[in-house]
């Protein structure tokens, strides 16, 4: 946080940033066992309106993993076939003293926009996405010839931006009850840093946090738990973690079914940021709850954003400045035409309807002719209203 604070990104932008390098760092290097190993790697989708910082932050994510010897960052735009053939290419293996050789696929996915890595929902794709989250082996032939292709351990990792409203055009109602959606931890905020542009900045990266990124992909082994740990996350399933806060809106009914395996997730992120033990402490629950709760707070507002972005809300608004830049009022003739240009002619009616009664023109006065006059705003008291 300290060495982004001249970055004009939200501070929660910042904050899961950092949280998603780090998770892209350790791949399948280290673990925790519960009834089968879980990673800590992430889907993390910044989602902001137009110009609201996320690339400058995830700019920053790639930045930091091409620092180590041998980053798996996929290409900005890919389908079903060529992330098979992209995740093939990322092979690892590690050695370690007293261990067994561990061999995985990983590959870490960092895009400014969603909609550059995927134009359209594939649900193909999608498929593939899910179960790489889980780490499920994957196995393939392709037609045209012999070539069967078998991955045993794929992973990946997403650090992925996007507006509220690419996001809701590009997931219909349908996803998000499907289980890609729920692997998702969506973090919203549409406000910015205001920064000096013309302060003095350091525009390296920070050697000791380089030096620190280093450190963490070293790291290898299994996770121990400490009894204060168990103990803080039963209590909490006692409690039932369902329990608020916990997003309530309906498209996010399926996440709440996996904020206990975000939570080890977040948890194992946090141990490492702190230290290279490999141990999960209290500290690190109530840190990882506190980032999960700081993100849900704000889920809800991506779907309140999405419906002011849609082409009608659009015109809408161009009506009001239109309004507005005329005195403050104009004739419903005029407001009509207005309309007619940037709607379909059936929809016109419809939409000064729907502006009536939000409230976005009110009906200042009729003409002696009977023609309505409408206002938007606050009226300019001076500006004589039509005839």
């Amino acid at each position: 946080m300290e060495v982004t604070a001249n970055l004009e990104s939200p501070v929660l932008f910042r904050k899961w940033t950092a949280i998603a390098t780090i998770a892209a760092v350790l791949e399948q290097k280290v673990w925790i066992t519960t009834s089968s190993p879980m990673y800590p790697n992430l889907y993390t989708f910044l989602v902001a309106p137009p110009g609201g910082g996320k690339s400058r932050a995830i700019d920053l994510a790639h930045d930091l993993l091409h620092t180590l010897p041998d980053p798996y960052v996929a290409p900005t735009s890919i389908n079903a076939a060529s992330i098979i053939d992209h995740l093939l290419e990322c092979k690892r293996i590690i050695i370690q003293p007293q261990m067994a050789a561990i061999e995985y696929h990983a590959m870490s996915i960092l895009v400014g926009e969603f909609g550059t890595f995927m134009s359209s929902y594939d649900d193909d794709l999608m498929a593939i996405l899910t179960d790489f989250y889980n780490v499920r082996p994957y196995g393939q032939r392709r037609r045209g010839g012999n070539l069967k292709i078998k991955i045993e351990r794929p992973m990946l990792n997403m650090l992925v931006g996007t507006t509220p409203s690419n996001l809701m055009r590009f997931m219909p109602e349908n996803a998000w009850g499907q289980g890609f959606a729920s692997r998702i931890l969506f973090v919203y905020a549409d406000d910015k840093e205001r920064i000096d542009d013309f302060a003095v900045k350091k525009t390296e990266l920070a050697a000791d946090l380089v030096s620190d990124i280093a450190q963490i992909n070293t790291l290898c082994g299994q996770f121990s738990v400490s009894e204060d740990y168990r103990t803080a996350v039963n209590n909490w399933r006692e409690l039932d973690e369902n329990i608020p806060p916990k997003p309530t809106h309906p498209r996010l009914q399926h996440y709440n079914s996996r904020r206990k395996e975000h939570l080890y997730r977040l948890s194992m992120v946090s141990a490492v940021d702190r230290g290279n033990a490999l141990l999960l402490t209290k500290a690190d629950f109530n840190r990882a709850m506190s980032w999960l709760i700081e993100a849900e707070q704000a889920m809800p507002r991506i779907f309140q954003s999405s419906t002011t972005d849609t082409g009608d809300s659009a015109v809408m608004d161009e009506a009001v400045h239109m309004i507005q830049s005329r005195g403050g009022a104009v004739e419903e003739g005029q407001l009509v035409r207005f309309l007619r240009q940037r709607v379909p002619s059936h929809s016109v009616l419809r939409v000064l309807e729907v502006m009536e009664r939000s409230n976005l023109i009110t009906e200042v006065k009729r003409t002696r002719f009977g023609v309505r006059i409408f206002g938007a705003g606050e009226l300019d008291s001076d500006a004589p209203l039509p005839d």
